[in-house]
């Protein structure tokens, strides 16, 4: 895949995920109006909206940046692993801290989402 398809590719499938971010919360607004609920059942935080935005970028960027840093080490680490094979083990390390990136955004993603419902 050439650089100008892979860039054409990461910008569309961004405007994809924000327009489904966009609908979603403004779905979850809407639903977050309606009353008539009884006490036991749980209602809709009035931002939901917003905070199942804020959970999608936190999960978006870190993923984002998760790829970004696992491609850019992991072809650096089996780079140096080639010329130094004794080298492998500490240059995995690093491609795991990358990994990391992206778990710390989805557990932010989901501690946001934790905000989305309140008992009444």
């Amino acid at each position: 895949m050439s650089k100008a398809k892979l860039v054409r590719f990461i910008v569309l499938s961004s405007a994809a995920m924000l327009l489904v971010t966009l609908v979603l919360g403004v779905v979850i607004t809407e639903a977050s109006g309606a009353g008539g609920k009884t006490a036991e059942v749980k209602q809709a935080h009035p931002d939901a909206g917003f905070i199942a935005l804020a959970a999608a970028i936190c999960v978006a960027g870190g993923m984002l940046g998760a790829g970004y840093a696992v491609g850019k080490v992991g072809s650096a680490a089996l780079g140096a692993a080639s010329e130094r094979p004794e080298i492998m083990g500490r240059a995995l390390l690093f491609v795991a801290l990358g990994e990391g990136i992206g778990i710390l955004g989805l557990v932010g993603g989901v501690l946001l989402m934790g905000y989305l419902t309140i008992a009444k």
